[in-house]
């Protein structure tokens, strides 16, 4: 049994690990006399009755207590002395990871058996802590309106945090995490959060959450949003901890339903404008919760007032909307092969269709039946016909709704043992089965034609214990586990090989599964809006664990409060890989195919791709790893009015590592040019006069379409190469090792009345970079090849005669730098009149090591002009063709021989923060219940990533931060949030039967402004791409911007927002730099959410049933979030040589508003609007009935 037993907790030890914040607070203050001196040995009864917690502890020499370890809830402190009358003072609120200072508890003289009741009121101001923070009490929670039901939502409360255009925590996004908003310039991926104090992140975009329990089954929300103790860790941005409802000696329940109709609601600008209706929007969420002590009455009455449980469950029914999809899907005829009513992106009139062997056009622009490839025509024929007259460049519109049911269970229990020991523990279980009709990350649709299933479970276990070892000491311990899976892949039979007769061939048909039809696009010059289905990876299956383990030891010695700790947390994630083992083509039309035939769905019909890859192996990584952190921190009371706060963290971020070993990286070190593989040149072929390829060694000629392969047995494909466990350890870079973090602050209690508190603080932060920054280091070589095959017929494809083309490998950063934030701020907080504390604050940091990715086998600037890269068949074919066109394959001209683009996932990219921040609140009882918060800040970043991903691309020269170094992504200059709940007082007169009426009524609401968010115009010129503007094949350029032009029109047409003649397109020649990025600004945004509240409270005020009116975008202001940024331009005007001799012109339908009035819904200029139920869409109207008792 003892072997047994060892075994175990070895096993527990093994599996434990992880990050778990603690949501205990520290209550603390002085007692003294009436003169102000202090009363030492006073006895200080901390209780919760409630939760009947009891605290009693002795007053210091100098008349300072300080209790930690306090759960949230609302407290009662007691003093008692010698000589003296006895103080309560009641109502005192403790938030979660607050430290709490109630200030000088005075006592007047008088017999002990006499009392003085004191009842707290107004917010306490910090005093004694340095980190800038908030909560959201359960007031806030329980009657402000949340779109979408996930607590999440509620930080737009907090100043600091900016959410990134259009995303939301709307109907169907309960699982959504904490990577949707920016808190105090850190990523969105930087954020920590927690639940009941357990690390509740998905590992792989750290931010998606792997469990959520419902709005009502929270009891608060605390947001940490920066400088913040050694305690905590893990991420630089904010530490998030949702605190949810616990049991009481007392049963207390609830029952409620949320009923959404897309009757109620208002439609869109855009849509009315269109023409289109209001998007299906059905929503019922039935719920019910209960709490209360663990006993049976005379039966099993003795855990009554020590045992508690909560229990609640949530079953949301919903229909979610979707944006509308526009895209360009064949039409009848062109599925028969007549092209001759076929138009462009711009609407224009196609002009020839070429047959791809003779590159001469079809008669009539008809393609004979006999010419038409069977599999490329079943590939036209699974997509709907149109449904809208094309106008720009779609002529299909949907809007379809998903299906989103999902049920979230919870279990809380809480028992007091012994008057020095606290358990605490929880379970939760969620079940979402998604149907999509437009896919997910992985089966992304742009036509609905079929469903996609998607179902989310998640589970999570927690257990924790405080025990008070002595009235100076206590020890908290936390061990628990979140989980969650996903497999997406379809709930049909429409998108396999078989059943749809889109047959098309593969290199490696042994790495297809379930016979799904490879990833299709037609995008390329005359087509931007190809329909298309993302089943190149598919299925993909993912689990996600995290194990967490912390322990806290506090020690309250003199005047130090001593807290010191470990945090572990180990996740394990096996994931698919996104390499295309399905497969990739690209239809589009591109003028250097030699048998393009000028547009992509007559490329499909006839069989002629522009880009073919395929990985050889569907691939599933098994990912690791631990953080191990500890710190040692200490908050000393100097004197009654100065606390200093600091201390120390050191972290131990073990590099994420797939334990299979099958991941890889590419090391520049190991590359030796001499012994790169040959690629098949072009040429002509002597024996028929036709384009070949061409190995000069062997003097051997094969088709065309090996042109730019490798050449069998020829040099070394894979060097520079290394496997994890090989020339390179297992993480693929380096250990950095222990992180150190001190922090330091301070708190001054100016005036010793607790009226007026000045703190400073500062520190080092360190950030665990997202999974998804490791998962495609598997998709390299050896393990898998990806060949990609260039400009060819379908038809060659051939599995028995696989040549390798330069693979595209994904590489580690060697240094494994980790990113590091250094925080600082200032603030004052003041008490004003009527219950008011006002906040004022200068937050900023300085961030280094940030990830981005750098194209370490870019081709550079001008290649393509240059006359030994040109390529010599191609000029005698077309000796006049745009410049850039006759270029060689871009894998001829790389740096690194042998391979194509070789993506350095990297830690070298920096940003900055600097803010005002303003908080001013009311907590109040009764009446008016307020609070705003404005921010105003700049976030300057030289790589714009923002959302769940880290990957925005830089320059590969010197140049970066001339181009790049610019707002960030989720840069929003001004915010302003302002909440309420006003309950309107009992009327004095009148009886029960009016009181009825005129009693319980209550309002609340979010008022919201925020500035505009930083975009960069692009565009598109006819005919030409990087290769003709820049000479590149993949460094592009940057449209050009007149000196002093107003790029806003000011105008109220939301047509017609930016003003073209601003913007002109770059000259061929172009090295990147005619403007910077994010220079310009989309709309603002003012939004009203409000909710009227009437309650009635029969039975003598025992059962509460209220109903709810919540209207969010009351007022349904228009609100634009963006422009349509994308100017098209015409073809360049050339000379007789190809020489470009002028500037392009705009296209006719480019604009939102065109010359003949006529508007364009995706033209330059034109106003967007955000997605269904997002932040700043039309008035959305939901019904809420409650009963409580």
């Amino acid at each position: 049994m003892r072997k047994l037993t060892l075994s175990c907790v070895c096993s527990f030890l093994i599996a434990i690990g992880g990050y778990a914040q603690n949501i205990t607070g520290t209550l603390s203050g002085r007692v003294v006399d009436q003169q102000g001196s202090s009363i030492a040995n006073a006895t200080v009864t901390v209780t919760e009755p409630d939760k009947q917690i009891t605290f009693a502890k002795k007053t210091s020499a100098s008349g300072d207590f300080s209790v930690p370890s306090l759960v949230p809830g609302t407290y009662t402190i007691s003093v008692e002395a010698v000589g003296f009358k006895k103080l309560n003072r009641t109502g005192i609120a403790l938030n979660a990871n607050d430290k709490l200072a109630v200030g000088d508890l005075a006592l007047e003289v008088g017999a002990v058996t006499e009392s003085i009741e004191v009842t707290a009121a107004a917010v306490a101001l910090q005093t004694e802590s340095v980190e800038r923070s908030a909560t959201i009490i359960g007031t806030q929670i329980q009657n402000i309106e949340v779109n979408g039901r996930n607590p999440l939502d509620m930080a737009k409360l907090v100043p600091g945090v900016t959410f990134t255009t259009g995303t939301s925590y709307a109907v169907g996004s309960s699982g959504t995490g904490a990577n949707t908003f920016s808190v105090n310039g850190a990523r969105p991926s930087q954020n920590q959060l927690s639940i009941n104090g357990i690390g509740n992140v998905d590992t792989g975009n750290n931010g998606g959450m792997n469990v959520s329990v419902s709005t009502d089954s929270i009891a608060e929300f605390k947001i940490l949003t920066g400088s913040y103790q050694a305690e905590y860790g893990r991420s630089v941005g904010a530490q998030i901890s949702l605190v949810t409802k616990s049991g009481t000696d007392q049963f207390h329940g609830a029952g409620y339903w949320y009923h959404r109709n897309d009757s109620l609601n208002a439609n869109t600008f855009i849509n009315n404008v269109r023409g289109l209706s209001k998007p299906l929007f059905r929503y019922n969420d039935p719920g019910y919760l209960v709490g209360g002590p663990i006993y049976i009455p005379k039966v099993f009455e003795r855990l009554r007032h020590k045992a508690f449980f909560f229990f609640s469950q949530e079953f949301q029914r919903q229909l979610t909307p979707n944006t509308a999809r526009n895209v360009l899907v064949p039409t009848a005829l062109e599925r028969k092969g007549d092209f001759s009513q076929s138009v462009d992106n711009n609407a224009r009139k196609l002009t020839f269709i070429n047959d791809p062997l003779t590159q001469t056009p079809f008669p009539g622009m008809v393609v004979p039946a006999n010419r038409i490839y069977a599999p490329g025509q079943a590939l036209l024929n699974i997509f709907p016909l149109p449904n809208t007259t094309q106008a720009s460049n779609f002529n299909y519109t949907s809007q379809l709704p998903g299906q989103s049911p999902r049920r979230e269970t919870l279990l809380k229990l809480d028992y007091n043992l012994t008057p020095s020991l606290r358990l605490f523990g929880h379970w939760i279980d969620d079940q979402q089965p998604t149907v999509a009709p437009y896919g997910s990350f992985v089966l992304g649709l742009t036509v609905p034609i079929t469903s996609i299933a998607n179902p989310i479970p998640g589970r999570s276990f927690a257990a924790g214990a405080t025990w008070i070892i002595n009235p100076s000491m206590t020890n908290e311990v936390n061990w628990g586990f979140t989980h969650n899976s996903i497999l997406i892949d379809e709930a049909g039979q429409v998108l396999r090989r078989t059943t749809s007769g889109i047959t098309l061939p593969l290199l490696y048909p042994s790495a297809n599964q379930k016979d799904y039809i490879p990833a299709v696009s037609f995008n390329g010059t005359r087509i931007t809006a190809s329909p298309g289905f993302g089943t190149g990876n598919a299925p993909f299956v993912n689990y996600n664990t995290t194990i967490d383990l912390s322990d806290n030891l506090t020690k309250v010695w003199s005047t130090h409060t001593l807290k010191a700790g470990f945090y572990m947390q180990r996740s394990r994630k096996d994931q698919t890989s996104f390499a295309n083992a399905n497969g990739s083509y690209n239809f589009g039309d591109n003028p250097s195919n030699p048998y393009d035939t000028g547009f992509g769905l007559s490329n499909a019909l006839l069989g002629v791709y522009n880009t073919f890859s395929q990985a050889s192996a569907y691939i599933n990584g098994q990912y690791r790893y631990w953080n191990i952190e500890q710190f040692v921190q200490d908050t000393w009371k100097i004197t009654p009015t100065l606390t200093m706060d600091y201390g120390i963290r050191a972290a131990w971020y073990q590099p994420q590592y797939d334990s299979s070993k099958q991941a890889s990286t590419f090391l520049p070190s190991l590359f030796d040019p001499t012994k790169a593989p040959r690629l098949y040149q072009p040429a002509i072929n002597p024996a028929n006069g036709q384009r070949a390829a061409y190995d000069a060694a062997t003097n051997a000629y094969l088709p065309s379409f090996d042109i730019g392969l490798e050449v069998p047995n020829t040099g070394s494909p894979f060097q520079g190469i290394c496997q994890a466990g090989t020339c390179v350890d297992k993480y693929l870079f380096k250990n950095r090792g222990l992180q150190w973090g001190p922090r330091v602050g301070f708190a001054w209690d100016i005036t010793g009345k607790q009226n007026l508190v000045l703190r400073a603080g500062s520190g080092i932060y360190y950030d665990r970079i997202q999974g998804n920054r490791i998962f495609d280091s598997v998709t390299n070589p050896p393990e898998a090849v990806t060949p990609t095959l260039q400009q060819n017929l379908v038809s060659t494809i051939d599995p028995k005669n696989v040549l390798l083309g330069p693979p595209s490998l994904v590489a580690a950063d060697p240094t494994g730098k980790i990113p590091t934030t250094y925080q600082y701020q200032v603030s004052i907080q003041a008490r004003l009149p009527q219950h008011l504390m006002l906040d004022v604050a200068y937050v900023g940091s300085q961030s280094r090591h940030l990830q981005d990715n750098r194209n370490l086998n870019f081709n550079a600037f001008g290649q393509c002009f240059q006359p030994q890269n040109q390529d010599v068949q191609r000029v005698a074919a077309s000796p006049n063709a745009l410049l850039g066109n006759n270029c060689k394959d871009a894998n001829f001209l790389k740096p690194y021989q042998g391979y194509n683009n070789i993506n350095l996932y990297e830690s070298e990219s920096t940003a900055n923060y600097n803010a005002l921040q303003v908080q001013l609140q009311r907590r109040a009882t009764k009446g008016l219940f307020i609070g705003g918060s404005y921010t105003w800040s700049k976030a300057l970043a030289t790589a714009q990533s923002g959302g769940t991903n880290d990957n925005s691309f830089v320059r590969p020269d010197q140049f970066n931060r001339m181009a790049n170094y610019g707002p960030a992504s989720f840069d929003r200059r001004h915010v302003l949030a302002i909440n309420y709940v006003y309950t309107a007082p009992r009327s004095r007169w009148g009886n029960a039967a009016t009181r009825l009426i005129t009693d319980g009524w209550q309002l609340s609401g979010v008022t919201q402004a925020v500035t505009g968010s930083p975009f960069t115009p692009g565009f598109a010129i006819a005919g030409a791409g990087n290769q003709n503007i820049t000479g590149s094949n993949t460094e592009g350029a940057r449209i050009g911007v007149v000196a002093g032009c107003d790029p806003y029109t000011h105008s109220s047409d939301p047509f017609n927002r930016l003003n073209p003649a601003c913007f002109f397109a770059p000259s061929p020649g172009s090295v990147g730099l005619e403007s910077g990025i994010n220079f310009l600004n989309a709309p603002g945004l003012w939004n009203f959410d409000m909710a009227i509240q009437k309650e009635f409270a029969p039975k003598e005020g025992r059962i509460h049933i209220q109903l709810r009116l919540d209207a969010f975008n009351a007022f349904n202001h228009t609100n634009f979030t963006g422009y349509n940024s994308t100017l098209n331009f015409n073809s360049y005007t050339t000379s007789s040589s190809g020489i470009v001799t002028g500037l392009p012109t705009i296209t006719s339908s480019a604009l939102g508003r065109n010359a003949n009035g006529s508007f364009n819904v995706t033209g330059f200029g034109t106003a967007t609007q955000t997605g269904p139920g997002a932040l700043g869409y039309s008035r959305i109207l939901q019904t809420l009935l409650r009963i409580t008792f």
